[in-house]
């Protein structure tokens, strides 16, 4: 998907969102969506190990196996000597946890009277927060912001702010905490999730460019066998070589 100035345009039209779709509900693999709003400058140049042009990367942290997997792609490229990454983890003030030198802010998050997520899930994200600091070795920015009013005007600050060239987001699977107030957004790319929809939407000014991760589950290509994935793929094939013809 491509954002070109102010116009809220797919690269492609609707063509390239039912194959986005298709991928999304089918691929055997995590897979991702990369909202372009101009990332890479104009240039199709790769990023070269000792390139001046840092890319900064920030990456949004609630929590769920989407929200892990964005947190370990950002450790991978932190890994660039030319990206700069900042994880951003957004947590109820009961949630907060001592993860060493972290720096904690005030700002728009989760509600708190929703009833915390299973104690699994939240197991598992503070293992994987924990796994990615000892990984990360202080490379890596780190900020807290506490639960404080709205979910989504602290994620459109990050979006709009220009600090970013990118934003990487969990496409769904939040804590239950962040669904009440998210649930009364109106959709424009349902499939990218709230999070992921919201900063890739129209007329709410974010100017970064917006990476959506979904993390693999068997649930996904349950009921999907070979064949059936093979005629998925041919359909859309054929859709998309109809819509040229037009």
């Amino acid at each position: 998907m491509r954002k070109e100035g102010d116009e809220s345009r797919e690269n492609g039209g609707d063509v390239w969102r039912r194959v986005n779709q298709m991928v999304l509900m089918s691929a055997p693999c995590s897979v991702a969506v990369f909202v372009d709003r101009g990332f890479d400058g104009g240039s199709r140049q790769r990023l070269e190990p000792n390139s001046t042009d840092t890319k900064r990367v920030c990456v949004v942290f609630f929590g769920g196996p989407d929200d892990r997997e964005a947190l370990e792609l950002g450790g991978r490229m932190a890994e660039h000597p030319s990206v700069s990454v900042t994880v951003i983890r957004f947590v109820e003030i009961t949630g907060m946890v001592n993860h060493g030198d972290v720096r904690t802010e005030k700002s728009h998050s989760l509600p708190t009277r929703a009833p915390l997520h299973c104690e699994r899930e939240k197991e598992l994200n503070e293992a994987a927060v924990t796994e990615f600091q000892r990984r990360s070795e202080g490379s890596v920015e780190y900020i807290e912001k506490v639960v404080d009013s709205s979910i989504a005007e602290g994620l459109l600050a990050i979006g709009r702010s220009g600090e970013y060239e990118l934003v990487v987001v969990g496409k769904g699977g939040f804590p239950s905490t962040i669904v009440p107030e998210l649930a009364d957004q109106q959709a424009e790319y349902s499939e990218l999730g709230p999070i992921g929809d919201m900063l890739a939407s129209s007329g709410h000014d974010v100017v970064s460019s917006v990476l959506v991760i979904q993390q693999h589950h068997v649930a996904h290509t349950d009921g999907i066998p070979g064949s059936k994935k093979m005629v998925q793929d041919k359909d859309a094939a054929e859709v998309m070589a109809d819509e040229s013809s037009v």
